[in-house]
């Protein structure tokens, strides 16, 4: 699978999810895709936070790989991983085996579908909301 995280000008943010061309079948980018855009529908809002793996090279993943997203329902933000105490809406919030979490604000989905081209899924989130 192939993730991918864009900034538009506007402000928004487009995060898209496509079987790449080694080999990923439609089910395979399904499944993952159920798993990791799961309950990133259309008009549900959060701080969105995205996931990194910074680690060595192993396990099949690359340095610099793009792991997935999730909304995280507090208006202060995320919690960093040394101090559950401090939450921002922005910014890196910590490391733990290797992954890395960063906040990106708080955004609403302002659309989410298959993609029109190619095997998997985009979702869109809106410029800031907070």
């Amino acid at each position: 699978m192939k993730q991918e995280i864009r900034h538009l000008n506007n402000g928004r943010i487009v995060i898209e999810e496509r079987a790449d061309n080694m080999g990923d079948s439609y089910q395979d980018c399904w499944d993952y895709t159920e798993l990791q855009m799961q309950g990133l529908e259309v008009g549900n809002q959060g701080c969105l936070g995205t996931r990194e793996y910074i680690g060595p090279n192993r396990h099949g993943m690359a340095n610099g790989q793009f792991l997935g997203v999730f909304l995280h329902d507090d208006q202060n933000g995320i919690p960093g991983n040394s101090n559950h105490t401090i939450k921002r809406l922005h910014g890196w919030r910590g490391t733990t085996n290797d992954v890395s979490i960063e906040g990106h604000g708080w955004r609403k989905v302002v659309e989410s579908r298959p993609l029109t081209r190619g095997h998997g899924w985009r979702v869109v989130f809106s410029k800031e909301v907070i």
